[in-house]
């Protein structure tokens, strides 16, 4: 038993964040890499497996023991630390599995011969004849969060047509994108374009900078093919999605994003991307979560042996705990229900503290 387990979880953005995650950490403390995708769809969103080609591509298998009492579970937030990418990491030092689990947003965590593993398969795949060689920017619009909704939903913010308009007019004042007549549009609401009320703006604005519209979600059989797609173009312009990021983020070209930290916290963005401010407070967000919370620094030095003792000591208490409240079947049910809600966050084995 010397392997790490990621579980995938999410939509496809998500998914390979976590193959990244996984793949990095686990080249890094030389451990054996697999994936779970047991839970993926037990949620409100009832997402899917999206990324088995890649995982194949990769060599990451599936992990087929269904047994975790024994496995040391550590999410994104005990992960997300120096440490564990260092020659002191506490995970060379486990003799169990690990069982990995959280989003990793966080691109700096990535191995760089992990990430052009990536970026070699992404595009390998078919591009549709008519963008092979067209010159273009991409763009990608979100409304619907991954809700499995066909309408916007009351009480959630999205991007306005200001951002992009903003975005537009960077791109057009740059001077190697004046030959660049073309724009290839992604919706979350493919399914119900009529419904959507940035795609009738968007056209209005790619016909005052004199771009030609292109409906991107009809050329595609797969979200993959959107970060592919993207990832050839000339110019991004991202929305707050993790899909959108990965394809800017395999993109040699110049990236406009929103400004990450007030809709997607947990979510990094490169220093060289253009962030465009369009004049957001504190957006209302289909998670949450908010960048303005107080952070109280901790200055005590910590040895490393006293900081890993610690944590293990942590995760058995926790764990113990967990295993005895899991055997009454009433809070099981409670548990699982509560989750599928999205009141209680996905790792039930959390011992950050």
């Amino acid at each position: 038993m010397n392997n790490l387990i990621i579980k995938l979880n999410g939509g496809t953005g998500n998914q390979i964040f976590q193959i990244a995650a996984a793949a990095s950490i686990s080249k890094i403390n030389k451990k054996s890499c697999f994936f779970t995708a047991q839970d993926i769809s037990n949620n409100k969103y009832q997402r899917k497996l999206e990324v088995i080609n890649l995982l194949n591509y990769m060599g990451i298998k599936e992990n087929c023991n269904k047994e975790i009492k024994k496995i040391i579970c550590l999410d994104q937030y005990d992960i997300d630390h120096p440490l564990y990418l260092s020659e002191n990491s506490p995970i060379k030092f486990f003799k169990s599995d690990i069982y990995l689990q959280g989003y990793f947003m966080n691109y700096r965590i990535h191995d760089s011969d992990v990430i052009n593993k990536i970026k070699k398969y992404i595009q390998s795949l078919k591009v549709t004849e008519i963008f092979k060689n067209l010159d273009y920017i991409a763009i990608h619009l979100r409304e619907l969060h991954g809700s499995g909704s066909k309408f916007v939903k009351k009480g959630i913010d999205n991007l306005q047509i200001d951002y992009y308009d903003r975005a537009l007019n960077q791109i057009k004042n740059i001077s190697n994108n004046s030959e660049i007549k073309n724009a290839v549009l992604f919706s979350d609401m493919w399914q119900t374009p009529g419904n959507s009320k940035l795609i009738p703006e968007i056209k209005k604005l790619l016909n005052k900078y004199n771009f030609h519209y292109f409906d991107g979600d009809y050329h595609i059989n797969s979200p993959l093919d959107i970060i592919n797609i993207f990832s050839l173009s000339k110019s991004c312009i991202i929305s707050n999605s993790s899909l959108s990021w990965w394809g800017a983020y395999l993109c040699e070209g110049n990236i406009y994003s929103p400004v990450m930290s007030l809709w997607e916290p947990d979510l990094k963005i490169p220093d060289n991307w253009n962030q465009v401010y369009a004049d957001e407070i504190m957006p209302k967000t289909h998670h949450n979560k908010r960048i303005f919370y107080n952070l109280i620094p901790k200055n005590e030095e910590i040895s490393l042996k006293i900081y890993n003792l610690r944590r293990l000591k942590l995760i058995r208490i926790f764990r113990k705990l967990s295993v005895k409240l899991s055997c009454f079947i009433k809070y099981s049910k409670f548990i699982r229900w509560t989750k599928s809600l999205g009141f209680l966050p996905e790792n039930n084995w959390k011992t950050f503290f």
